[in-house]
């Protein structure tokens, strides 16, 4: 969008710049702050109206505007998100795999909690049974986790 210069009731006191470029440049801004400047100054002196100053004012703006505009808002709003997408992708990722770490430690320590509770229910069960050889009995494992039936070797 194209700014138009300001219009100005006394064409001879002030000199406008040329039109600024699409969009604006730093010189652009320069140029529209020096044509405020010197129009403040006329008007002070009284050969311009509130009028006038008022629109060099909002020129001033308007150049400023778009040019912040340019700066500041960037024209492929996709490669601005894919950045933050990409960040809540890896985010995500971290998170499943903290949870996946946190279950497999969870699972492994219910896993050592079932195993000393079926050693403790296969002792009590096999002392529960009659002293008769005939008497049912259940391999108990060692508090090491050790099968009890696999034989010692001498070293």
């Amino acid at each position: 969008m194209s700014i138009a210069l300001p219009v100005l009731s006394s064409e001879n006191v002030v000199k406008l710049p040329a039109p600024p470029a699409n969009p604006p440049t730093d010189r652009d801004i320069c140029l529209a702050h020096s044509l405020t400047t010197d129009i403040m100054e006329a008007h002070c002196e009284g050969k311009v109206t509130d009028a006038d100053l008022a629109n060099a004012l909002i020129y001033k703006h308007m150049v400023l505007a778009a040019s912040a505009a340019a700066r500041f808002l960037p024209v492929d709003e996709p490669k601005r998100t894919q950045g933050l997408q990409n960040d809540i992708r890896d985010t995500r990722d971290d998170v499943c795999m903290m949870h996946a770490d946190a279950l497999k430690e969870y699972t492994q320590a219910v896993n050592q909690e079932v195993k000393k509770l079926n050693r403790i229910c296969t002792l009590i069960f096999n002392r529960a049974q009659s002293n008769d050889n005939d008497a049912r009995r259940e391999i108990a494992p060692l508090p090491n986790e050790e099968d009890a039936t696999t034989p010692l070797i001498d070293s």
